[in-house]
């Protein structure tokens, strides 16, 4: 998000890798198990499944939207790599980078074709845990919506001299930011795109 770019003072946003390893894939009516930790965050992203290979960059955000088949909720659980200075959290970018960002480890939830969703910005996100809301947003929250969020980190990859396949997801950011992984058990809900449910314990 805008907000998160600033307070970590980026100009652009940083990616890491979603290794296979850490997927864990949602199965309707069986909350999911997260062994918790202190440092370990919650976020609720939107994820898209790249319908075919690209190796060359995207010019417009419309071109990143038809390199998508499917879209999928998805909960990232990275861990945070902050640190706590005067009760604030300070989260250096080279570090979150060399960390890869935390991430090693998501939910993802069913696929749902794209011709199902017509506005990915208007997905109505909410998080819930033991029954309590912990925060209500769409996917509009990332910085310059969702299909300029998806042709910025295609981008991103590419030039880094890499090829996306068919298949590979890529999560846009986290919506409302990421929440504390304590213990309980969270409902995340896309709307549209369907519901994770999960424990952290």
């Amino acid at each position: 998000t805008a907000a998160a770019m600033s307070a970590n003072g980026l100009k652009t946003p940083l990616h890491g890798v979603l290794f296979k390893a850490g997927r864990i894939d949602a199965i309707a009516g069986t909350p999911s198990t997260v062994k918790g930790n202190p440092a370990l965050l919650i976020e609720t992203e939107i994820g898209y499944v790249i319908a075919t290979d690209i190796g060359t960059k995207l010019r417009v955000p419309r071109q990143a939207v038809t390199t998508v088949e499917a879209l999928v909720p998805v909960i990232e659980l990275p861990n945070n790599p902050g640190v706590m200075k005067d009760g604030k959290l300070i989260v250096q970018p080279l570090d979150a980078v060399a960390g890869n960002i935390g991430s090693n480890q998501f939910i993802v939830g069913t696929s749902v074709p794209t011709k199902n969703i017509a506005n990915t910005d208007a997905l109505a996100v909410t998080l819930e845990r033991d029954g309590k809301k912990l925060h209500e947003t769409t996917g509009a929250d990332v910085n310059g919506g969702q299909a300029q969020m998806l042709m910025t980190l295609i981008n991103q990859i590419v030039e880094q001299g890499h090829v996306l396949h068919r298949g590979d997801i890529i999560i846009t950011g986290a919506l409302a930011g990421a929440k504390p992984a304590e213990k309980g058990s969270y409902v995340a809900n896309y709307g549209a795109l369907g519901k994770i449910e999960f424990k952290v314990e």
